[in-house]
């Protein structure tokens, strides 16, 4: 079903302007959630008396957007220039369709683009509209059973090719299997290189480390070319979702991202940036400046990944429960056991699946021919264990760790429980104060 937010238009006013771009920057939230804002309209003007009390409610959010603009907004929604001498003008449309006119139908699309306006106009009474709707909202009946196929493996260091290659052959060997869900770990192509630090020091950069950095900077993948439509065609010959970490190299500027991707059946695609890379990495990768949030719409219910440490940002963290998610995927490079303490309390404290998917890194993945030699051979044989597993929405594990050898994780998780859990606990429903703490989100 698509939604059709029909708006009529008198004269292009520069106030006009300014709402009509603020509303053309949420329209991306806008599609994304569209499924949720139709049942919101349709469930909440179920009966008259509930369309009355929700007119009276959409009177209330245009005085105050009256009152945020300084009064360049009529109570109909017509901007004051737009106003003739005499009043309105004959014949004429106001600005929005406002709450009542035209029937249910112009009810519907009306308040649609009241909550776009106020998302901009009116972020705090907004925030708590669109939450008090949500609570009305029973979860999407989804799938009983998604089945995981979770990649613990060991990269190919500086080797875009050869690790796309790796991608593709386990890929090809879990398809027999017929996962719902294939997860790979953090910056598996081209591999995260743990323990470098590519000739950086306090004010200070080398040579040898710039050829390192520049080698890792070849060995990067930018989004939407060769590699990502391979990705895409394996996708699409298997069925299944797929998640990836990867180093992307921006397509326009010289900027790294620790990113991951995940690919849907069709062969479409999101991709999230790490919003601030952990110490040292930020040498190699730069903050997100995009695809903060993104989720991908499942039978499953939301999915969404935080990149390794990352999940120690509790309001990042909020930033996907907020969104629904019912299966959390974490690509990193987390060997120690405090870790695991942490992907359980995600789980239990977000009700959903945590995916942990870790990697197997020894001194021999590092190319012989790199610069930074010394410091490589200072590192020990296992340079990452592993431990990839999956918690449930309790936190205990479903799978148990996996320490020290490459290894496919199979799991069918069972989705009644990402639901059932949430009769004690629901972090952003009945177990949220709202009117207390609120998250304000920059999306982008």
């Amino acid at each position: 079903m698509t939604c059709n937010c029909t708006m009529h238009f008198i004269k292009t006013s520069t106030v006009e302007k300014l709402v009509l771009t603020a509303i053309r920057k949420v329209s991306s939230y806008v599609r994304e959630n569209e499924k949720e804002f139709i049942r919101i309209v349709r469930d909440a003007a179920s009966t008259e008396q509930e369309q009355t009390a929700m007119e009276q409610e959409a009177a209330k959010l245009n005085e105050g957007i009256t009152a945020q603009t300084g009064g360049c907004f009529d109570r109909r929604g017509r901007s004051e220039s737009a106003k003739g001498v005499g009043g309105e003008e004959p014949g004429t449309k106001p600005f929005m369709y406002v709450p009542g006119e035209g029937g249910r139908e112009s009810f519907r699309s009306g308040w649609l683009i009241w909550l776009c306006c106020c998302a901009i106009l009116l972020p705090r009474i907004s925030r708590q509209v669109l939450f008090l709707c949500r609570k009305e909202l029973i979860m999407k009946d989804m799938k009983n059973t998604c089945k995981v196929a979770l990649v613990q493996a060991e990269p190919v260091l500086f080797d875009k090719s050869a690790s796309l290659k790796k991608v593709l052959q386990y890929i090809d060997e879990v398809a027999a299997k017929k996962p719902d869900l294939i997860v790979f770990p953090e910056l598996f192509i081209p591999g995260y290189p743990v323990g470098m630090n590519f000739g950086f020091s306090v004010g200070k950069r080398n040579d040898n480390g710039r050829k390192d950095w520049k080698r890792y900077y070849d060995a990067s993948v930018v989004a939407g070319e060769s590699e990502f439509q391979q990705l895409a065609k394996a996708t699409k010959r298997t069925g299944a979702y797929i998640s990836l970490g990867f180093s992307e190299r921006d397509a326009f500027s010289g900027t790294l991202y620790n990113s991951n991707v995940i690919f849907e059946p069709d062969g479409s695609y999101k991709i999230h940036r790490k919003l601030k890379p952990t110490g040292s990495e930020r040498v190699v990768w730069g903050d997100a400046n995009k695809d903060y949030f993104p989720i991908t719409t499942t039978p499953w219910g939301p999915i969404g990944s935080m990149i390794c440490w990352e999940s120690y940002m509790p309001l990042a963290r909020v930033a996907l429960y907020e969104k629904g998610i019912t299966i959390y995927i974490s690509p990193n490079t987390n060997d120690n056991p405090e870790w695991q303490a942490t992907i359980q309390h995600i789980a239990i404290e977000g009700k959903c699946f945590f995916i942990n998917a870790d990697m197997i890194i020894t001194r021999n993945s590092y190319p012989s021919d790199l610069e930074e030699q010394d410091v490589v051979s200072q590192l020990p044989e296992m340079v990452c264990r592993g431990g990839s597993c999956i918690v449930d929405p309790y936190g205990h594990y479903v799978t148990e760790p996996v320490w020290d050898k490459e290894a496919i994780i199979y799991a069918d998780i069972d989705m009644s429980l990402a639901a059932a859990c949430k009769m004690e606990h629901d972090a952003v429903g009945h177990y949220a104060r709202p009117d207390v703490l609120e998250l304000k989100i920059n999306e982008k």
